[in-house]
């Protein structure tokens, strides 16, 4: 079997609401590493981050009102070559998050925001493999144009036209996200911890028969 598209990964498992949260995963995630060790290899905590769930209805998406596009800009759905400005731009960036991009571009439903004239990509948001937004970014020379807002909203309108409800991670000390996600109506349900893990030594090879 290939090797596989990183050396690196990121699990998400969803926590308790308490202050006890980010211990409790760690704990399960340090014993299904010793376990998968002796069947594969062994990985190792980078490090690990705290996000809040925040959900909203497919219902209330319905609602939205049709987008307000700033003159001179059109909204359509990513390519693949934008995958590397995403990619870049995204501050969980890792060894092999390229092709993970160029894949959820492919797969999954996305939005791009880009200037009608040159064609340049400047905000953008795709949707990550647990189905929560995410890589939701305005490039620096076009911030404070509501352009976030924007393309979030987007995306929860497409999501809701697929019959789900939309949900999205957000780091608890990110006022200007949380501030955004709550004007747009949506409301924090739970909480979950992003675990970074490598390999001890070498790549990782999937096992025989895997």
């Amino acid at each position: 079997m290939p090797k596989s598209c990183c050396s690196r990964r990121w699990v998400c498992s969803t926590g308790r609401r308490d202050s006890n949260a980010a211990p409790y995963q760690l704990d399960i995630l340090r014993r299904s590493i010793a376990w998968s060790g002796r069947n594969s290899c062994a990985w190792s905590i980078v490090t690990y981050a705290i996000c809040t769930i925040c959900h909203k209805t497919r219902r209330l998406n319905l609602k939205l009102k049709l987008l307000s596009i700033p003159d001179g800009f059109c909204v359509k759905s990513l390519s693949e070559e934008d995958a590397e400005l995403v990619n870049e731009e995204w501050p969980n960036h890792h060894v092999g998050s390229l092709y993970f991009v160029q894949r959820q571009i492919r797969l999954c439903v996305n939005v791009g925001l880009y200037a009608t004239d040159t064609q340049e990509l400047v905000a953008w948001c795709i949707r990550l493999q647990g189905g929560f937004l995410g890589a939701l970014q305005v490039r620096s020379t076009h911030k404070r144009r509501g352009f976030g807002s924007l393309v979030a909203k987007e995306m929860a309108r497409r999501i809701a036209a697929l019959g789900q409800d939309v949900m999205a991670l957000v780091n608890p000390e990110n006022q200007a996200s949380n501030g955004m996600f709550d004007k747009l109506g949506f409301k924090v349900i739970d909480q979950c911890v992003w675990l970074r893990t490598e390999p001890v030594a070498g790549e990782f090879t999937w096992p025989d028969g895997q």
